[in-house]
């Protein structure tokens, strides 16, 4: 997957449930999505960095984390706040077009999905 501007190495839709709730909760599904495609695709975790791999595996209890993949960021889409994509963190903090890309009028898609902005 890819973007004019940015990177995006995976795409999930946030579940309806989940939509109000916080960066963590949204971060702590994504981990699981990912989690449960990579189980059903082995092949593609040779295609993504082992340290996100590494993140994305429940814990001793069964549970997800809550941030996002060490040096990647789970970014809301400011087109479709609904979409949540895992993308470089150098890409996320960088200036210029990329950030105009991925906040436009200096907002993001979490604060859209939030507030109900259009």
């Amino acid at each position: 997957m890819a973007s004019e501007n940015y990177s995006i190495w995976n795409q999930f839709n946030i579940p309806n449930d989940l939509l109000l709730s916080g960066r963590p909760a949204h971060f702590r599904n994504a981990n699981e999505q990912l989690y449960n495609m990579l189980e059903l695709n082995p092949e593609m975790k040779d295609m993504i960095p082992k340290k996100v791999v590494e993140h994305v595996q429940p814990g001793t209890r069964g549970g997800f984390k809550s941030t996002s993949p060490p040096e990647h960021s789970w970014h809301h889409n400011a087109q479709n706040p609904v979409k949540i994509e895992l993308v470089p963190r150098a890409q996320h903090k960088a200036p210029g077009d990329v950030q105009k890309s991925l906040h436009p009028n200096q907002q993001g898609g979490f604060k859209k999905l939030q507030t109900g902005i259009e």
